[in-house]
């Protein structure tokens, strides 16, 4: 009896720390969904997708138009941030995570950083 109350304590502890490292440090990280935003509410939220590269990003006007899919296969087009807020190397990059809201004709982002 002694050596199993011994052995309960390190064992729930080691299970604590188990689940701690697979909730707080799981690496995984799905595509957000543009379905879980609403275009009624202006509130800026962050989502991970990916960006369509070979739609190209325009960089001409005041904000950067571009064209992203999110878990659910749908493309949305982003307006936003401007070209000089855009973070370097973010033509090349697969994820992005943005910071915005999505609006009737879009999704419009207030900020982006690579993922």
């Amino acid at each position: 009896m002694q050596k199993l109350q011994k052995l309960i304590l390190p064992a729930l502890v080691g299970i604590f720390i188990i689940i701690v490292y697979m909730f707080y440090f799981n690496t995984k990280a799905e595509l957000g969904k543009f379905s879980s935003f609403d275009p009624n509410n202006s509130a800026s939220k962050e989502i991970r997708v990916k960006l369509l590269k070979e739609r190209g990003v325009d960089k001409a006007g005041a904000e950067a138009i571009y064209y992203v899919v999110d878990g659910e296969n749908r493309v949305m087009m982003v307006v936003g941030p401007g070209p000089e807020k855009l973070p370097a190397g973010f033509e090349n990059s697969e994820f992005i995570i943005l910071l915005g809201h999505l609006s009737q004709n879009g999704f419009h982002a207030h900020g982006a950083r690579l993922d």
